[in-house]
């Protein structure tokens, strides 16, 4: 039943503890919790059959960390300065055609396609015809490769370089070996590609059964095409780029007889940080099952820089399942254990059984939306007592970088409850009107878990004071003990704490409110916290079957869609007399802005009743609730004459414009 609010000295206190809550840290980083125990390590490229090859043509190379020493072999460095994680750093002295066959997932990072030209001019691909193309990346200027293609069969000669992954690169030097200088390319052409994946398309499936790729490039962006070279030692310089693919090869001359060339070595340099990596972490354990705060990182990020954090939490510590290909079942897949899957895997007589990796989603979460800002709280789900994290850095410059210090996930254990779930109820909704929901909360205890004394309610608007009412706890009406409002909700303290000791295995608390929503789909987010014990995080409601009493299991917010994306419209102080005497004064429009996801440019406009405009003003705005006012002046600042002027509020979206408008007196 209805009550008068009392915000007690109590509640006060209560809400001051709740807001400087913090819990436990689990710290990743730095000397003293080092990178490299807790993760860096490659993951699974779920739903393919056979998982130690990833797909080459998804960005998996370069998962760990970069060892000692010039042979760039990963993208992760923890090295170079101790506890910090960063992008590994590429100087102008590192060469990175070494190491090339070790980054690379390919069977032939270094492969070859030749072109035969026929009588007619016309001329269709050769695949696989330069002996031993590692040769060129070995660092050993007396191995070679020579065009036999072009020598036998009169080809245009190409061969192809994946890098591994992108670098920031500069400069290209290709030559011959030292005495063999007449042997020099007799022309060529030298093109590269970022690694971007929207320029693949795919490729036939070689007849000849070698080795090459099954992809290629579209989109290459040319360095240098010289029709006719008289240089062994070549150096293309050009400004830093990223850089994964590398195509040279001889010019095509129709019809013309080939020479024999060769090339000892082709070097590749560049300056900078490689653009990005993500740092996947092991499963982290925790004693019992945990409730989650705030996940904060202390970095450096340069301008052009940026990091992100996903994460996902389980109840057992394998968020995989593993199957091998036995034919048996409905499915004709039997499903393993981890160490069984790698066993298949490893064994040669069995490795054709290992079938695909999936996720686990029976007993995990998927991986949530990335955190952008350190201290954002944790939206996975809890309590759980398995948690993994993925980091990732990016750059959009090679002289950008992130370096990341630490990361600190914020716990709290034992948990208020072992399950909380809560649903919502309403009838049918007016987007920006005032509506009543319905709210229950269903909470299931273990022995050890802290119950609570208190309800937080999330609202995208102010909640009616006078509307929190038919508070019921296990069907017995109480009154709250008081209630703390909020610009984006309330929090509302119980009489009583509610836990394993006070309601046995579960209780079910209910109550009604009433708030305007703007934007369908809207999740009245809540969470329960114990107010006697700072030290211990809120539990978030998650969505669910609380009670049969409402039909949802749902905390979203849902109506028909269509109609005005301007509405609820209330105008104030009409007539209005703007003569400075502090009564009034001013013109005000309350209104409500719906379903636009991103600020709209909304304008406020007064015309005279010629319809010459008198005064605008246009403003960013988010859906939610919205105010216009005018001080009576027009656009040069000065009073308008007494009169009756039409209002027009417009919202400008790439759908169409939506008008609200009026009528407003000016009196003096």
């Amino acid at each position: 039943m209805p009550y008068n609010m009392n915000i007690a000295i109590f509640a006060l206190l209560s809400v001051v503890f709740w807001t400087e809550v913090h819990g436990a840290e689990w710290i990743v980083g730095n000397r003293e919790h080092p990178w490299e125990e807790w993760g860096g390590q490659v993951t699974h490229s779920l739903g393919e059959d056979g998982q130690e090859l990833p797909n080459p043509w998804v960005d998996w190379v370069g998962v760990g960390f970069q060892p000692a020493g010039e042979k760039i072999l990963a993208r992760m460095d923890i090295s170079t300065e101790p506890g910090q994680l960063q992008p590994v750093r590429i100087d102008s002295s590192i060469n990175l055609s070494i190491g090339i066959g070790e980054r690379s997932i390919r069977v032939k990072p270094v492969s070859d396609r030749s072109v035969f030209t026929n009588s007619d001019g016309t001329s269709h691909p050769y695949f696989a015809y330069i002996d031993a193309p590692f040769n060129i990346v070995d660092g050993d200027s007396d191995s070679y490769i020579y065009n036999k293609a072009g020598v036998e069969f009169k080809l245009h000669t190409m061969f192809y370089l994946d890098l591994g992954w992108p670098f920031p690169v500069n400069r290209i030097r290709f030559y011959t070996r030292s005495g063999f200088e007449l042997f020099h390319i007799p022309s060529y052409t030298l093109s590269i590609n970022n690694g971007d994946r929207t320029s693949y398309v795919t490729l036939p499936v070689d007849p000849t059964g070698y080795n090459y790729w099954d992809q290629a490039i579209k989109e290459w962006a040319s360095l240098s095409v010289v029709p006719i070279n008289t240089e062994h030692d070549i150096d293309v310089r050009f400004p830093t780029q990223w850089v994964r693919y590398i195509s040279l090869g001889d010019t095509l001359i129709a019809g013309g007889e080939k020479t024999r060339w060769e090339l000892a070595e082709v070097e590749i340099y560049g300056d900078g940080y490689v653009p990005g990596f993500v740092y996947t972490s092991a499963i982290i354990p925790f004693d019992n099952a945990a409730n989650w705060g705030t996940l904060r990182w202390h970095a450096q990020v340069d301008s052009g820089a940026t990091i992100a954090v996903r994460t996902r939490t389980g109840q057992t510590p394998e968020p995989y399942r593993y199957f091998a290909k036995t034919g048996l079942g409905l499915t004709g897949q039997t499903e393993l254990t981890r160490d069984e899957y790698v066993a298949t895997q490893n064994d040669i007589n069995r490795r054709a059984l290992a079938g695909p990796v999936v996720e686990n989603t029976d007993h995990w979460s998927f991986w949530s939306l990335p955190y952008t800002q350190s201290g954002q709280t944790i939206t996975s789900p809890a309590p759980a007592r398995y948690f993994q994290f993925e980091l990732a850095v990016t750059s959009s410059a090679p002289q950008a970088r992130a370096k990341v210090d630490s990361l600190i996930i914020e716990f709290s254990t034992p948990p208020v409850a072992q399950e909380l779930v809560g649903e919502v109820g309403y009838d049918q909704v007016e987007p920006g009107s005032w509506e009543t929901f319905r709210y229950a909360i269903r909470a299931r205890f273990g022995a050890e878990d802290t119950g609570f004394n208190a309800v937080r309610i999330v609202t995208p608007d102010q909640v009616d004071a006078a509307s929190i009412e038919a508070l019921e706890v296990d069907g017995t009406a109480v009154v709250p003990d008081s209630v703390q409002l909020a610009a984006d909700g309330f929090t509302l303290f119980l009489p009583e704490h509610l836990g394993p000791a006070s309601a046995g295995d579960s209780t079910l608390v209910a109550l009604t409110f009433a708030t305007r929503v703007y934007v369908h789909g809207t999740v009245l987010s809540g969470s329960v916290f114990d107010s006697r014990r700072p030290e211990m995080l809120p539990q978030a409601i998650l969505p669910g079957d609380a009670t049969d009493a409402l039909n949802t299991d749902d905390l979203q917010v849902e109506w028909q869609l269509g109609g005005s994306l301007l509405g609820s419209t209330t105008v104030s102080s009409n007539p209005f007399t703007p003569n400075g005497d502090g009564l009034n004064d001013q013109l005000q429009i309350d209104y409500g802005l719906f379903q636009v996801d991103r600020a709209v440019p909304v304008s406020f406009t007064v015309y005279d009743l010629t319809g010459r405009m008198v005064y605008q003003l246009t403003q960013s705005q988010y859906s939610g609730p919205q105010t216009m006012r005018w001080d009576g002046a027009n656009d040069a600042g000065k009073r308008v004459p007494p009169g009756l002027y039409l209002w027009r509020i417009t919202a400008d979206t790439a759908a169409a414009d939506y008008v609200q408008s009026g009528i407003v007196a000016v009196v003096y």
